[in-house]
């Protein structure tokens, strides 16, 4: 199938409701051991529970290049935590 050049150069067409498309990131990302257990704890929802290693990711996206929105920047912080599957009782990092 042979493609025409304007068809390459032209941006993505979004479909009913899909949402924002990046085209372009720039991220930084850090991972943390963390010291203070108690308030490590307070973080996990009960359906989690602690793992043996306390970690926390902390991570800054700069989405400089939007399709249909105008470029933003993110920040996120999330820990480590262990999950038990229902079915077999098997304890997984999540």
């Amino acid at each position: 199938m042979e493609v025409e050049e304007e068809e390459i150069l032209q941006r993505p067409r979004l479909p009913p409701g899909v949402g924002p498309i990046c085209l372009e990131q720039e991220s930084i990302v850090a991972f943390f051991e963390v010291t203070d257990i108690d308030e490590y704890k307070k973080l996990i929802p009960n359906i989690f529970s602690m793992p043996e290693r306390l970690v926390c990711r902390v991570e800054v996206i700069n989405f400089y290049k939007m399709e249909s929105r105008q470029p933003y920047l993110e920040t996120a912080v999330t820990i480590l935590v262990k999950f038990k599957k229902a079915m077999s009782g098997e304890e997984m990092l999540a």
